[in-house]
């Protein structure tokens, strides 16, 4: 599909090894699991057709200077959690990105374009829509969404290629508030659409 790109969204060890610290949140395996198998169908096909590839990785540094000293939201839960340090901000071996991927590390916030460069590289490569695939579906990939919605990208979220917590916030997400966003398909209909 031309003027595409897979955004694959912390498919990292801090989520996906055993020693990850948040690998526990997600109360449903199975939904874990076969987000991961859809996942790495469409990572597969992406490199396969040519389609740009764009991993984005959380990152801080040790003392979370970024984050201000603040006790709200991710940026207070974060340095508590001492998460995304070290190893966990690598990105898993399964996803390991090829020498074409392009990478943006040390990701700052939940959306992937949040004190990034994301925006700056779709428009230089002229890309205009995004399938997105990756975690947490309720936080990072309905802010990626929402975020890039409002720059005037197309949505596609890969429905069996994220993962929430548990079923009840996968099912809200995608049958309430993707839609204000953009569109849902299956892997397998990206796989069928993108030849």
């Amino acid at each position: 599909m031309p003027n595409s790109a897979l955004l694959m969204v912390e498919f990292q060890n801090e989520w996906l090894s055993p020693q990850g610290k948040l690998k526990e949140r997600f109360a449903d395996q199975d939904l874990l699991a076969t987000a991961l198998k859809n996942a790495k169908t469409a990572f597969d096909h992406a490199h396969a057709i040519h389609m740009p590839v764009i991993h984005t990785a959380m990152g801080f540094s040790s003392n979370y200077a970024e984050l201000g000293q603040t006790d709200f939201g991710l940026r207070g839960k974060i340095p508590k959690a001492q998460t995304w340090q070290d190893s966990g901000q690598g990105i898993h071996e399964t996803f390991k990105p090829q020498a074409e991927d392009y990478v943006i590390a040390n990701k700052k916030g939940g959306s992937a374009f949040a004190h990034t460069d994301l925006d700056l590289y779709l428009r230089t490569h002229d890309i205009k829509r995004l399938y997105l695939a990756g975690f947490a579906l309720h936080v990072c990939i309905l802010a990626t969404a929402w975020s890039a919605h409002d720059l005037g990208y197309e949505v596609v979220i890969l429905e069996d290629a994220v993962a929430a917590f548990n079923k009840q916030q996968q099912k809200f997400v995608l049958k309430e508030l993707v839609h204000h966003f953009g569109h849902m398909e299956t892997v397998k209909q990206f796989v069928f659409d993108c030849k």
